[in-house]
Parts: C-alpha cells; structure tokens; sequence
C-alpha cells in the first residue's frame, strides 16, 4: 500500500510548506545563535582587551607613584629637571603584542588654586592656613590671568563676571557680588541647578559657573585652555615657582611682563641653575629681572605637594587612558585623591 493512500493530495503540499517553515526557522535560530555566539565572543575579546589595558595603566601609576616617592626622599625641593617630570620623554614598551604605555606627571602645585579666591575654615579643608594667597590677592592675579591675552576673555567685564561668579559659587553665603550669581540665577536657569556654596572638587565644575564657557574652559583653535593653568584639589594656597607657566608668573604681579616671565623659565631651564631652584628667592639673582618687583614670600614656593599622574595604555588598536591625582605629603605618604578612566 502507498503512502499516497494515507496522504490525500492536498495534504502533502501543505505537509511541504510546513517543513520549508520549519526548516526556515531553523534556519534562522541557527543563524541567529552564531551571531549572538559572534557578539558574545567579540564582548568577551572587547572586555579581556580593556582588563589588559587597564592593568597596564595601572601598573604605569604605581611606578609614576614609586617616582614620586623617591623624588620626595630625595630633596625638598621641586622642578622640571626631577625624575617625576621627565618620565614622559619616552614611551614604555615593555609588553607583548606591541603594546605600550606612555606616562606623564603633572605638577598641579605650580598651577593657580582657585579654592584660594575664598576663606574657608572648614574642617578637614585646611584653607584656614596663615601662610598662602589671602582671598583678595587670588582673585587679582586669577583676574591677570583671564585678561593675559591667552584665553577667549572678550573684554574686562567679562573677566570681572567670572571673578565674581567664582566667588559667589564657593562662598557659603547667598550674598550676590556685583558682577556674580547666586541661587536666584542658577534656579532661573533651563534645567535649573544649585551653586555649589562650597570649595570646588574637580576643575571642570567651572562650567556650570555664570560666564565660564566651553571655549575658555577647555581653548580652541586660537586660544589656550584655562583648565591647564587651574587647580582645585587639595589645600595649598602657594604657587611652586619652579614649575608654574610663564603666564602664571606674569600674573603674580601687575609689573611683570611677559619678557620679565620669560627670563624666569630660561634661568630654570638651565642645567647649570638647578641648586639654585631650591631657594623661592631665586628669581632675584636672575639677570634683567626688574629689582623693585619681590614676590610674596608666602605665596611662591618651591616644594610640590599635589599631582596629576596620566597613564595612556595602547594595545592593538584600543586605547585606555587613567588619570589619578594624588597628594604627596612629607617624604613618606602619598594619597589617591581622585581616579578617572577614559
């Protein structure tokens, strides 16, 4: 007997389509599976690759950590010419598969502390030190620096709005300086947000501060960024003359001129000048440099207490890039102040 007989014709064309469906939908589970299995595999490869830079990464801060250890052991003093400083003349190739890892040290203690345009005795803040920048001098040469030239300021007002804007955002009182903002502007805004009323945390918090744009903040094509000439963290109301910019040091004093900064960073340039750089009076032996013009001794220093330490990992064609800020404190401690991977 045929198998016709117990399957009428019509039967089997439909009993056909529904094993061309079935086969069809096995078909596409199957290629479905090799592409969740080929998206799952590349995850797996992606995260193994970002475990693999990140412990490069780190281990470029813990030997930028161990450097800078051993530079506070070995003098009380700091300038471009230390280990810490020139450990970025070179990249690092000491791994497999072509990778490698570029370190850098930033001394953030010859940058400008912006915490120090206000008086903050808050407990743990140490901003209540006697030695240091009084609120009145910072925001002087915070306000020489917004007007050097080097950074997108359009006029003197607008530098005079973010003074006081930056004061107004720090301070703890409501009270509106004349050019500043307080709550009233901040709420007014679309989405609205509170001022701080506190020490800032991080430098990029400067965007949110009436006047600050993203074009002063960070430069452009024609203009420098102000985020690398600033710094927030820490307590220090000092400015390490051995390795502030020559921008800086102009605006220390409304007498120095640029030619004046200029011979400052040549004489530290110099191999043959570096024992002198232990002394903050050093810049009065420089040659040319205007007699009458004495820093404030309780501002420029010589010793560095806070870093920014930047390990850019590369293997194959990804990159990871750690930044880490730490507090050197003595000849022995050193603290992880704040860590940012990107």
């Amino acid at each position: 007997m045929s198998s016709s007989q117990f399957c009428p014709p019509g039967n089997r064309g439909v009993a056909l389509l529904l094993v061309v469906s079935v086969v069809s939908l096995l078909t596409v589970i199957i290629l479905q599976f090799n592409r969740n299995m080929r998206l799952n595999l590349e995850e797996s490869w992606s995260f193994r690759e970002r475990q693999q830079l990140s412990a490069i990464a780190f281990s470029g801060i813990e030997l930028a950590l161990a450097v800078l250890h051993a530079d506070g052991s070995d003098n009380d003093y700091d300038s471009l010419y230390d280990s810490w400083s020139v450990i970025a003349d070179e990249p690092i190739e000491l791994f497999d598969r072509g990778a490698q890892l570029r370190l850098t040290v930033t001394d953030l203690s010859g940058r400008f502390p912006l915490n120090s345009m206000v008086n903050s005795t808050a407990e743990g803040t140490g901003q209540g030190a006697e030695s240091g920048l009084v609120p009145e001098q910072a925001r002087d040469i915070f306000r020489r620096l917004l007007l050097s030239g080097a950074f997108a300021i359009e006029n003197d007002l607008q530098a005079d709005e973010i003074v006081d804007s930056i004061v107004d955002w720090l301070d703890s009182d409501s009270d509106e300086s004349t050019y500043g903002a307080e709550e009233g502007y901040y709420e007014s805004l679309d989405p609205p947000y509170a001022p701080r009323n506190n020490l800032m945390m991080l430098p990029n918090e400067l965007s949110a501060i009436k006047g600050v744009t993203p074009e002063l903040l960070y430069g452009n094509d024609e203009k420098e960024a102000l985020v690398d000439y600033i710094t927030v963290l820490g307590n220090d109301k000092t400015i390490n003359i051995n390795t502030a910019g020559a921008l800086l040091i102009q605006s220390l004093d409304d007498r120095i001129d640029a030619e004046a900064a200029a011979l400052l960073v040549e004489y530290r340039e110099d191999e043959n000048n570096l024992e002198a750089l232990s002394e903050p009076s050093w810049y009065l032996d420089v040659s040319g440099w205007p007699g009458d013009i004495q820093l404030d001794g309780a501002v420029t220093v010589t010793a560095s207490n806070y870093f920014m330490i930047r390990a850019a990992a590369a293997l194959d064609n990804d990159e990871l890039t750690m930044s880490v800020y730490v507090h050197r404190s003595g000849k022995e401690k050193m603290e992880i102040l704040y860590r940012r991977v990107n």
